[in-house]
């Protein structure tokens, strides 16, 4: 697990791996060399339990952006937990704003997903097309979908990359999303009168 695994299956198959090349252990009926997936998965999580920073998620959560934030200080992160606003989490690689800056001034979408982990909290992604495809340059995760908390999320990315002045966002039929992004880049978008380049419209 402190390289990297992670899943019960992958572990299965680390086990049998080590059993027969460095046991020359092949009864796969011998419980003690062959375990259940139900005891590999109950170690797996006793070692998260002993390892971790702390039992409180956010406090995990928190030492690991540090930690990411150490390892390259062009990388951009955010996190609030003081309780004071509603949690927000924004972040956006040195990779992610370059992509940006050289594919995001035309048009970049805003997706979000749902239901994706046990909190339950809206994740939204920005993303462009690039030369090889559609990649996700900033992603951040609310509280709720509120326009307010939208906006929030966004206003950090606009803030990290203050080049980029999308021409169209394309984005759900959410009147929250829509609203969000027009009042975060409307005023930053180039205007036609001096440009000859339409405002920013949302499709």
């Amino acid at each position: 697990m402190d390289e990297g695994v992670s899943k019960v299956s992958e572990m299965r198959r680390h086990i049998k791996s080590f059993n027969r090349k460095e046991l020359k252990m092949t009864d796969e009926e011998n419980r003690r060399f062959f375990p259940f997936d139900k005891d590999i998965r109950n170690l797996m999580n006793s070692f998260k339990e002993q390892t971790r920073f702390s039992k409180d998620d956010k406090e995990n959560l928190k030492e690991i952006i540090d930690n990411f934030i150490a390892a390259n200080e062009e990388d951009s992160f955010y996190l609030d937990i003081s309780g004071t606003e509603e949690f927000l989490f924004v972040g956006q690689t040195e990779y992610q704003k370059r992509l940006l800056k050289i594919y995001g001034q035309e048009i970049c979408l805003l997706d979000a997903t749902y239901k994706t982990t046990k909190y339950n909290l809206p994740a939204f992604f920005v993303c462009v097309n690039t030369n090889v495809g559609y990649s996700t340059v900033g992603c951040f995760i609310t509280a709720n979908e509120t326009k307010a908390s939208i906006k929030r999320g966004l206003q950090y990315l606009k803030q990290w990359n203050e080049n980029c002045h999308p021409e169209f966002f394309m984005t759900d039929f959410d009147t929250s999303e829509i609203g969000a992004v027009e009042e975060t880049f409307q005023d930053s978008s180039p205007s036609k009168d001096s440009t000859g380049v339409n405002p920013l419209q949302c499709k």
